[in-house]
């Protein structure tokens, strides 16, 4: 018997090939969203999941004033090594640009500086070389296969030395495989810290990251009570720092301050299962549809003596039949795809990640699911059927059962609604964040790395570049205006807390100002006129407030122990992303404050590429070692909100898919409307009804339906949106618009589904529809 089932069921899907190629759509459609959303997921959960010690590795954080922070000090990893048995292994990570030297090659590379107990901790596999044999001297250098092939082609590169800053050799003695892409630990070479960072075993500067793994019988909770107030105790500045240990699977999904990326699993995993529940919804509409057309063949099996039960068996096989040819098809539809997805997503998925025992049993057991959850309903709905009825073609739905259907179709609009509106919302933000005032001029910005050399010559590099006329102007600073990472202290006469309060910090050159455009609102900006000012500070408008100062000109502050006195105050502009709020910034000269790291050259837009070209023959004289590298700014900010407008598009694209399958619904509706008022169409005709009387009979009942579905998607909606936007501190607001775009978008979109099919039918010919039944 169940081979007659699935032939029956194969005949069907031939014989009624438009409805079956609607179905297998829809189906298709929600099964490739689910594979990928599902990989992606995967992906996401999977980070740095490659290493045996994964659930044993912690990482220390500190909190301040100002929030939660991933730098610690140099100094914590000895210090604690050597009062807390409970510890098994720690690693100090603190990693930047180096120039690398061999023969004549150079290159500017990531280089991190760690201790020996890193390569016990983590799983990052040796192609040459060893644990053993890794840093047992002091100049001992590790590589990635990477930069082995950009050094050394096809040559054993172990016992060859590396220039490092053009000063110092190291000899490598291991040869590491890539880091995976799903690895916040990133490098392209690793030294050890004693070699490139002095006193870092006393250096209680917040400069490197630390990770630990703890004793088997150590309990977390335990050891967090223990080193809470370690670094208060042991550092000699008095301010409040709060250490902890942070979980090492959190690190990826769970942010230190503001959202936490793992909402993001959560919304594609709803976005997957409401794909696929709009796809069954539309292939039990459209299934109960096609039932008018076989009735005589349920009546005829009844009668030579089917039972409901085989009747309900007939219809599950060619449910799950309908199903299982979907999702062959959605596989092949998703390994065409995956580039295109992988591209919006910004995540180099490999369709291979499918083919594991896991996720096959589970596609398999999403199409099975889906066809015996699409099939039920229709299965029994036409297995109850009377068969007298049936024998003579007609079939009556009950209005319990018209009202289920329509309560279908109204759930994937409503859905559809929320997609929509979430989608626009999320478009407005980004036009938002790309758009706003961010309190400083960006464009034609050059980014260059300074090192070693170039900062040694910096004041006559700077005067070359400025006689070039396409040049605007020319300063530096330790970070980008678009990422003020580091941290410094503060303190001032009056300070209610009684401590030292942690602060943002940027020590800058002259000219900087200027050349971002950044308004001093109060006071001046710093200048070579006034030799003092190299014991002045500059804050902005959030760090006046921090202060309390009315009238903080001339007022005296201390900033990491060194006391000048404030001479302007900088307007608000935003110094990193706009999911958090603009903090307190302190600003200095960096002849006091020490070297800077960027060199911020304004251009103008004429031929910038002969002054790209003029700028690169000037760095390779004042340091002819060293590689020439450039950003634009405002591509740093573009980086930003990378992941933002991945995420954005990759929801775009499967709303649209939604979509699609919800008029492909609707369409199967309109068809059971017609299908049952074909008669009634052709007597309003033959009493004088005109085609316009017709469609607007047959469109009504949609245009109500759909509108309903809106009005009660709108509060859901609502509620949605609020809650993404408020994950960011400058946010869009939320206009009346969108919503009403929402309605007018799935109008529009329900009217082109079944035009078609209405004008069709109100244009028979009456003859033919009084003969339909």
């Amino acid at each position: 018997m169940i081979k007659h089932y699935f032939k029956i069921a194969f005949r069907n899907v031939m014989k009624h090939k438009a409805y079956s190629l609607i179905n297998l759509v829809g189906l298709c459609l929600g099964m490739i969203s689910c594979i990928y959303i599902t990989l992606w997921v995967q992906d996401e959960l999977g980070w740095d999941g490659f290493h045996k010690n994964y659930n044993m590795l912690y990482r220390f954080i500190a909190k301040m004033n100002d929030g939660w922070h991933e730098s610690t000090p140099l100094a914590l990893v000895p210090n604690l090594r050597e009062k807390f048995p409970e510890i098994d292994k720690m690693t100090r990570f603190s990693k930047k640009k180096y120039n690398i030297r061999f023969g004549h090659i150079n290159s500017s590379e990531n280089g991190a500086l760690i201790d020996r107990d890193f390569f016990d901790m983590f799983s990052f596999p040796f192609v040459r070389g060893d644990v053993q044999s890794n840093f047992n001297n002091s100049t001992s250098i590790v590589i990635t296969e990477r930069i082995a092939k950009k050094f050394f082609l096809t040559q054993n590169p172990i016992g060859q030395s590396l220039v490092i800053n053009n000063d110092k050799q190291f000899i490598i003695t291991g040869i590491l495989k890539d880091v995976p892409e799903n690895s916040h630990i990133r490098f392209d070479f690793l030294l050890p810290i004693n070699q490139l960072r002095e006193r870092a075993d006393t250096d209680w500067s917040y400069d490197c990251v630390s990770y630990l793994t703890l004793n088997n019988n150590m309990k977390l909770s335990g050891f967090q009570d223990k080193i809470s107030n370690f670094i208060m105790e042991n550092d000699t500045m008095d301010w409040d720092v709060l250490l902890q240990a942070q979980p090492f699977q959190k690190i990826h999904l769970y942010s230190l301050n503001g959202m936490d990326p793992i909402i993001y699993i959560y919304i594609f995993m709803g976005l997957a299962l409401t794909i696929l529940f709009i796809a069954c919804v539309n292939f039990v509409n459209l299934s109960t549809s096609r039932s008018i057309f076989r009735a005589k063949e349920i009546g005829l099996r009844k009668v030579v003596g089917a039972e409901k039960k085989e009747i309900i068996k007939q219809f599950m096989g060619e449910s799950i039949t309908l199903s299982m040819i979907a999702l062959f098809l959605s596989i092949i539809g998703a390994l065409l795809l995956f580039p295109l997805l992988n591209q919006l997503s910004g995540k180099p998925i490999a369709f291979s990640y499918f083919f594991n025992i896991f996720n096959i049993l589970g596609v398999l057991a999403l199409g099975i699911l889906t066809g015996v959850g699409s099939g039920i309903y229709p299965a029994l709905l036409l297995s109850s059927i009377a068969p007298v009825k049936t024998v003579k073609g007609k079939i009556q739905y009950t209005t319990g059962s018209k009202l289920l259907r329509r309560l279908f179709v109204s759930t994937q609009f409503i859905v559809t609604v929320i997609l929509i509106i979430t989608t626009l919302t999320m478009d407005r933000q980004l036009n938002y964040m790309w758009n706003k005032d961010l309190g400083f001029n960006k464009d034609q910005v050059l980014s260059i790395p300074m090192n070693d050399q170039l900062w040694k010559n910096y004041s006559v590099f700077k005067e070359n570049l400025k006689q070039n006329t396409n040049i605007i102007n020319v300063t530096s600073a330790y970070n980008n205006p678009t990422d003020i990472s580091h941290t410094n202290v503060i303190d001032w006469k009056g300070n209610r807390s009684g401590k030292p309060i942690t602060i943002k910090d940027q020590s800058i050159d002259y000219d900087y100002f200027d050349l971002f455009n950044m308004e001093i609102i109060k006071g001046r900006a710093f200048s070579k006129a006034f030799p003092t000012d190299n014991e002045c500070f500059i804050l902005n408008e959030e760090a006046v407030k921090l202060t309390g100062f009315s009238s903080p000109i001339g007022k005296l502050i201390t900033v990491w122990a060194k006391k000048g006195k404030i001479i302007g105050v900088v307007k608000n502009f935003h110094s990193s992303s706009f999911h958090e709020k603009i903090k307190p910034i302190v600003f200095m000269l960096s002849e006091r404050h020490g070297p800077r790291t960027k060199m911020f050259i304004k251009l103008i837009t004429y031929d910038i590429s002969e002054t790209l070209q003029f700028i690169k023959n000037k760095a390779a004289h004042f340091a002819p070692n060293n590689q020439f590298e450039y950003t634009f700014l405002d591509d740093v900010f573009a980086d930003q909100y990378s992941k933002d407008q991945r995420r954005g598009a990759l929801y775009r694209i499967f709303t649209i898919l939604a979509v699609i399958i919800s008029c492909l619904g609707l369409y199967g509706l309109v068809s059971l409307v017609l299908s049952s008022k074909t008669k009634e169409i052709g007597i309003r005709k033959v009493f004088g009804a005109t085609v316009t009387k017709m469609i607007t009979l047959v469109s009504k009942e949609f245009v109500i339906l759909i509108s309903i579905s809106t009005f009660i998607g709108w509060p859901v909606s609502y509620l949605v949106i609020t809650s993404i936007l408020n994950n960011y501190a400058y946010k869009a607001s939320i206009n009346i618009w969108i919503f009403l775009a929402a309605w007018i978008i799935i109008l529009f979109l329900a009217a082109i589904s079944v035009a078609g099919k209405v004008v069709k039918v109100a244009l028979t010919n009456p003859i033919e529809s009084l003969k339909y039944e």
